[in-house]
């Protein structure tokens, strides 16, 4: 594994992170947490929805290097054949 390739793409995370706390702590809003009682939605704002789109673009890039090429295309294969439609 490309060491520095995997540090790139991990610290590509903190700009849109930065950008959803400084909104959600600016606007007096709670911060995403897997509790029972969390927000249903993020705030309809277009720079929200751009760090958001961002943040699992980059998310997505570390899961496929961290389990790395064969194995990606293993699971996607049994998404997209496995899937129900």
């Amino acid at each position: 594994m490309d060491e520095k390739l995997v540090c790139r793409t991990g610290s590509r995370n903190l700009v849109p992170i930065n950008v959803i706390s400084s909104y959600l702590s600016g606007h007096g809003l709670r911060a995403p947490s897997f509790a029972a009682d969390n927000a249903v939605e993020y705030p309809a704002v277009a720079d929200i929805q751009r760090a958001r789109l961002a943040l699992a673009e980059s998310l997505m890039d570390m899961l496929h290097l961290a389990i790395g090429g064969s194995e990606f295309i293993f699971t996607q294969s049994m998404v997209v054949c496995c899937s129900p439609r």
